[in-house]
């Protein structure tokens, strides 16, 4: 929208939370919460302006993010709409996830930065959207009608014509594009859509699972045998459809092995040989509850993959506790894990069971 039209398209930009007019200018830093087992993360606090995206790619131009899942942590009380798609749009492509929460200042004797409960309302909330994969608590993430401010002064007077009307219906289709775009459910604009610009909608739990705004890519699917030479093998695979988990055995050996397999990806910057190195020495690997001595894991680079083998342990109940495991290295290797699933545990005993009799 240009020309005579560039007072509405401010207007729609300016889809914020009244809170806003007095928050600074969004700012973005690593943070760490420091030690052997600390977490790392982008800290992005404070109001998204026309400015913010720019910002963003300074910021990442000057930093080295090397191996790994890397977390944008978002604490803001929204700001400039488009800007806010902008960001999410820059987050989506750089392959970060979201997690909704406040960064505290840095502690200057020991480098430990604290983190909290956190709001990301209104521009903010699209913004959150960008993640690959997203995590927020209950009623940390806030909606409403984008809104123009010449009309919050006077809701009742007549402003707007006929075209400013078609512009609106053409920024809900942009927004409808962009929210799909992220795989996140068309009624998260609706349930923004019925909130009044001078109030917020902050969403449930519930209502984030079920629109898919909260997202957790690790996620497998159930288990689904497939036929494989004279026996069966047991597949499943991320909701993100990246990382692939497969269940066998060998005649004549009478023991399950998992194969785990993701791609290394394209913001890991590890050499092979580094990533050989991580797979020919896991410590701690934890599967369905069992530890899993180093002997019994093996890992190799395929094809632009990172591939583990494990030889399970000859009883196994996996009815109670997910089949977690995580691998870190490169730069700040205690945060960054290269490697982390959380495999289905439903069924498993049934599965495992009938592969045992099958082993092809």
């Amino acid at each position: 929208m240009r020309g005579g039209y560039a007072w509405l398209a401010a207007a729609i930009a300016g889809l914020m939370f009244s809170a806003c007019a007095s928050a600074d200018p969004m700012t973005f830093r690593w943070a760490s919460s420091g030690g052997a087992d600390g977490e790392s993360w982008i800290a992005a606090e404070g109001e998204i302006v026309l400015g913010t995206p720019e910002a963003f790619l300074q910021f990442l131009a000057e930093g080295t993010f090397g191996n790994g899942r890397v977390e944008v942590y978002l604490n803001s009380p929204g700001g400039d709409l488009d800007a806010g798609l902008a960001l999410g749009r820059l987050i989506r492509g750089h392959g970060f996830g979201t997690y909704v929460a406040h960064t505290g200042p840095d502690n200057d004797d020991t480098s430990i930065t604290d983190f909290g409960p956190g709001q990301c309302l209104s521009a903010c909330s699209y913004a959150f959207l960008g993640g690959k994969w997203r995590r927020a608590d209950d009623r940390t993430v806030g909606v409403h009608q984008f809104y123009y401010p010449i009309a919050a002064e006077n809701p009742d007077q007549t402003l707007f014509s006929g075209r400013d009307l078609s512009s609106d219906q053409k920024t809900e289709a942009r927004l409808v594009n962009y929210i799909v775009g992220m795989g996140v459910d068309a009624r998260f604009l609706a349930a923004a859509s019925q909130t009044e610009p001078d109030t917020v909608h902050l969403l449930t739990t519930a209502e984030m699972a079920e629109y898919d705004v909260t997202y957790d890519d690790l996620a497998y699917m159930g288990w689904a045998f497939e036929p494989y030479k004279d026996g069966l093998i047991a597949f499943s695979k991320s909701l993100g459809g990246e990382k692939t988990a497969t269940l066998f055995c060998r005649k004549n050996e009478n023991r399950l092995r998992l194969f785990l397999s993701q791609p290394i990806g394209t913001n890991v910057t590890a050499s092979r040989d580094e990533f050989l190195a991580f797979v020919t020495n896991v410590p701690d690997a934890r599967l369905f509850g069992f530890q899993i001595p180093d002997s019994d894991v093996s890992g190799r680079i395929k094809d632009g993959a990172l591939i583990l083998e494990f030889k399970l342990p000859p009883s196994i109940d996996a009815e109670t506790e997910a089949a977690s495991f995580g691998l870190s290295g490169g730069a700040d290797a205690s945060v960054r894990p290269l490697f982390k699933q959380a495999l289905p545990f439903e069924n498993f005993n049934t599965y495992a069971r009938l592969i045992l009799r099958n082993c092809y």
